[in-house]
């Protein structure tokens, strides 16, 4: 067997990028995002839909965990989303569905409200969907249906480092249980989910504040998101890195060497500037520089052809963009014939031959269009309305052809001869004596 056993360097280009992410706008399940980047102005707008939101009592823009963010007094302060009348924001009783969002207290051991559209009256809970940070420091989501079942979830950790942090909650109707995440990491056991009927109800959607006692939230909220879909662990694990991490590079994983007739599968590696990594094969765009050696598909698995040197040194790229950073990473490797000497010699002998039974092909072909030609020829010097000039033309026209014929004819003997005699070096060395090597 062949092979030449080498260490290829790893080309990884780094991309310093500066930080920057946002949600992907072809998540069809992404009902309503506030971004809360505008910095100014008393909207606060829905990127991915119509929902908008009213600054109400004067909450003020800051810097958020991801640019922009609306700071909250914590007296009156809250953005009122109103009732879409799509009802993007109410969910029946067989509807899935995922709040995240990102907030930052300014005080604790007080009740402060995230997220609420909960039907109140007289002081008594009814159908809808209420999220808040009790007076414990421990956040707390609750939702009722129509007809009084009511489920409630309390997270393990306080909150009171006046640091941001990244809170979900996610409805799976399929399990019939409500799960709680904090920075990116379940905060609390799944607790069933007794709902049987829907929880819509014709209240306001309010960020910041809460419809029972009108309690309000005192610090900074940011990236507030509601999905109609339950989000999987990972995916908010994910959610929760994007907004942390920086995307800086590509590593294409896999061998630095590959035998020849085989496949062999790549790995496409995002790095980022925590040092954390994502398998991120399936989402890069793949290329190869292999001089028609190799070919590698859309998931990274590259087919090696037949060789007929010992090796051939190749180039697979991969490039990668979460949202607008962009990292490239490439490959050296080397494709090496697996076989041996006498094999490799065949392969040599077998397309020569093939090339000159091709070349063969096509000069008895032309040899038949050129006597042909000649016959034609032949009859048009016949013709007596020819002056003596054009007859004298005619003849050395056919002259010549009749050169260029025995040329031909002589070419494709010592073409045959040589076939012939490589046929005779493949037999002597032990090559399949009809099919390519």
């Amino acid at each position: 067997m062949l092979r030449r056993t080498k260490i290829m360097m790893v080309c990884v280009f780094l991309a310093l990028c500066g930080s920057a992410w946002a949600v992907d706008a072809n998540d069809p399940s992404l009902v309503s995002h506030w971004k809360f980047d505008e910095s100014a102005g008393t909207i606060a707008n829905d990127s991915v839909g119509s929902n908008h939101g009213t600054l109400v009592n004067g909450p003020t823009w800051t810097t958020g965990q991801i640019d922009g963010a609306l700071n909250l007094d914590g007296v009156n302060d809250y953005v009122d989303v109103g009732d879409p009348p799509n009802g993007s924001l109410d969910f029946g009783a067989g509807d899935s569905f995922t709040i995240s969002l990102w907030f930052k207290r300014a005080s604790t051991g007080q009740h402060h409200c995230l997220v609420s559209k909960r039907k109140v009256s007289s002081g008594t809970h009814y159908e809808g969907y209420s999220w808040k940070v009790s007076a414990n420091n421990k956040l707390y989501f609750g939702i009722e249906d129509t007809g009084g079942r009511n489920v409630f979830i309390e997270g393990n950790t306080a909150v009171t480092d006046g640091g941001w942090h990244h809170a979900a909650v996610v409805r799976d109707v399929s399990q019939d249980k409500v799960y709680f995440y904090l920075d990116g990491e379940s905060d609390a056991n799944a607790v069933a989910d007794p709902t049987i009927t829907t929880l819509a109800n014709g209240v306001k959607f309010w960020i910041g504040r809460w419809h029972y006692y009108n309690l309000y939230f005192n610090g900074a909220v940011d990236d507030v998101r509601v999905y109609d879909r339950a989000l999987s662990a990972e995916e908010i694990r994910q959610l929760y890195l994007k907004e942390i991490r920086e995307l800086v590079g590509l590593e294409i994983v896999g061998p630095n060497d590959v035998p020849d007739n085989n496949s062999v599968q790549y790995t496409a590696m995002a790095i980022y500037d925590d040092n954390s990594t994502e398998d991120v094969t399936i989402e890069a765009s793949w290329t190869v520089d292999a001089n028609g050696s190799a070919v590698i598909d859309a998931d990274g698995l590259l087919t090696t052809g037949q060789l007929e040197t010992l090796e051939v040194p190749i180039v697979i790229s991969a490039e990668y963009v979460e949202e607008d950073v962009n990292v490239v990473g490439e490959k050296e490797v080397v494709v090496y014939a697996d076989c041996t000497i006498a094999e490799l010699v065949c392969r040599n002998i077998s397309s020569a031959v093939e090339v000159k039974q091709d070349a063969l092909r096509a000069i008895e072909e032309a040899l038949e269009k050129e006597i042909r030609a000649l016959a034609l020829l032949d009859d048009y010097s016949a013709d007596e309305s020819l002056s003596s000039l054009g007859k004298r033309e005619l003849s050395r026209a056919k002259r010549t052809t009749a050169s260029a014929i025995r040329k031909q004819m002589s070419c494709a003997d010592y073409v045959n001869q040589s076939v012939e005699q490589m046929q005779s070096v493949r037999m002597t060395i032990g090559c399949e004596p009809n099919s390519p090597q």
